[in-house]
């Protein structure tokens, strides 16, 4: 397996990865108490990180998740809701919004 990163303008990344044994795109929000460093270009620290896991067979499916995704985390309103979410259900519902 390998894990590719997409590192947005925002002070986000989005990791993900094609695996046989995923059937369906799936994703995993995490939210950091203090930003790390992940090697963008800008050298900026990312506080948000998506885990994109995704099925080997489909690539136009990858492309369609990764973008659909990349326009949602660019967004000033979903990052701010999402930094300042109380709650997992919260981050849910900031993401799927």
């Amino acid at each position: 397996m390998k894990i590719k990163a997409f590192l947005s303008p925002t002070d986000v990344t989005i990791a993900h990865a094609r695996l046989r044994e995923v059937k369906k795109p799936f994703g995993v929000l995490a939210r950091l108490k203090k930003p790390i460093e992940f090697e963008a270009i800008d050298g900026r620290p990312v506080d948000i990180v998506f885990l994109l896991l995704l099925p080997a067979a489909s690539q136009l499916e990858q492309l369609n998740a990764l973008v659909a995704l990349a326009r949602k985390l660019r967004d000033s309103e979903v990052l701010r809701l999402l930094r300042e979410a109380p709650s997992t259900s919260a981050l849910y519902a900031a993401v799927t919004a």
